[in-house]
């Protein structure tokens, strides 16, 4: 009997140190677990604050975008207006430049052509 008093001494002290041994594993576990929560909470205000960011950023981005639209309309019809400028100029400067030389064809027709005015009297 006393055999198997020793035999049951001994598994209980296998018993009694695995036990330890997994309240050790555990306590082990329940530091980093408590470790990745940390960084979890952390992580997920970051995140919150990158997300609001990010929003104001998109926000930003179609405000500055619908200018730019504004800005490429009236460049463009600016430039066609500038356009249509430059050509009625260029017609303007056509008609002026024929009328004087017609002007001066005139003018060179009576240097050539002298009349003589006879008088009545």
């Amino acid at each position: 009997m006393a055999r198997q008093g020793a035999e049951l001494q001994r598994f209980n002290n296998e018993l009694a140190l695995g036990l330890e041994e997994l309240k050790t594993r555990r306590s082990r576990i329940a530091q980093l677990l408590s470790r990745d929560q940390t960084e979890r909470t952390r992580l997920a205000s970051e995140l919150a604050s990158l997300t609001n960011r990010v929003s104001r950023l998109d926000a930003q981005i179609a405000h500055k975008l619908s200018a730019q639209r504004e800005l490429d309309s009236a460049i463009s019809q600016a430039q066609a207006a500038y356009s249509k400028i430059l050509e009625s100029s260029q017609a303007l400067l056509s008609v002026v430049q024929e009328t004087g030389r017609a002007a001066m064809a005139v003018e060179n027709e009576q240097d050539l052509h002298p009349q003589h005015f006879v008088s009545d009297t």
